[in-house]
């Protein structure tokens, strides 16, 4: 299933007359809309409409817990999602007090992928009835605040169960195809020395490998004198086939640029291609040195 397909682009430079390939490729790639790929430490939470709020403070009141939760390195959503499988659930109880006041008591249940309640508290709220109604910035704020801390540290603690270090990963890196010239064998070494540099032990085995990366590159005409180049790498685990993510790196280049020896080129294309997978393996409980 491609229930994370993630799609991290580089934008290449215009070129417009012949001579040496410029290196767009052995940039980081940029990730776009992403917020589980960003944030390495733990899962991510879907914070659902809170009960007993109007749909206006429901949403400040969800956006503020979900800024506090990326100050702890927790990925958090206000929409659901395949990446999103925590659940965090909210409840309030309001009384109107004197002198203009309001007191809440907001229940707070934390759900696991699996339905388990893993935690659950009760956070009383006393504030100004004007600043509840109108669901004041401050106010929210100090209410998440208290969320966050609470919240944090049991989603990070399963995170760093589930973890595992590169060296106990094994990889099957796989031919790179659709290159001109010395293309598909240019990049397979070079993606090959890029994974073991990390530390990932390789096998010539798939059926060995718990993931599989897989190269391919597809070039196109742009114009008489010009041809796009697109390289994407695939992450794919291994145990249920399921399309983890895709690096894509693109570029504009002199037609018939390529067609030759790669040699360079191939690893400044790696090794751009490498930061972007070594975030999907980090999404999926890889631990990779820093």
């Amino acid at each position: 299933m491609l229930r994370r397909l993630l799609i991290l682009v580089l934008t290449g430079l215009l070129l417009t007359a012949c001579g040496d390939l410029p290196k767009p490729f052995s940039e980081r790639a940029h990730i776009e809309n992403n917020p589980l790929i960003e944030l390495k430490d733990s899962p991510g939470i879907f914070i659902q409409p809170v009960g007993g709020m109007s749909e206006d403070a429901s949403n400040a009141l969800r956006t503020a817990i979900k800024d506090r939760l990326f100050e702890r390195n927790v990925p958090s959503a206000l929409e659901t999602g395949s990446r999103y499988q925590y659940r965090l659930i909210g409840s309030v109880a309001a009384e109107p007090e004197p002198k203009l006041m309001i007191r809440m008591q907001i229940t707070w249940r934390l759900f696991d992928p699996q339905g388990r309640e893993l935690d659950r508290f009760v956070q009383s709220v006393e504030a100004e009835h004007l600043s509840w109604v109108i669901h004041e910035p401050t106010l929210m704020t100090k209410i998440a605040e208290v969320v966050a801390g609470e919240i944090a540290p049991s989603v990070q603690d399963e995170a760093v169960e589930q973890a595992r270090t590169v060296e106990e990963v094994i990889i099957f890196s796989d031919e790179v195809t659709g290159a001109p010239g010395t293309g598909n064998k240019d990049l397979t070494i070079s993606m090959r020395a890029a994974l073991r540099r990390i530390g990932f032990r390789l096998t010539e085995k798939e059926e060995e490998a718990a993931y599989l990366v897989q190269g391919a590159v597809e070039l196109t005409p742009d114009g008489e004198r010009s041809e796009k180049v697109s390289i994407r790498w695939h992450l794919v685990r291994n145990s249920d086939g399921e399309l983890l993510g895709t690096v894509s790196q693109n570029n504009k280049i002199p037609a018939g640029a390529l067609d030759g020896r790669w040699g360079a080129i191939a690893y400044d294309i790696a090794q751009g291609g490498i930061a972007g997978l070594g975030d999907l393996f980090r999404a999926d409980g890889v631990t990779l040195p820093k």
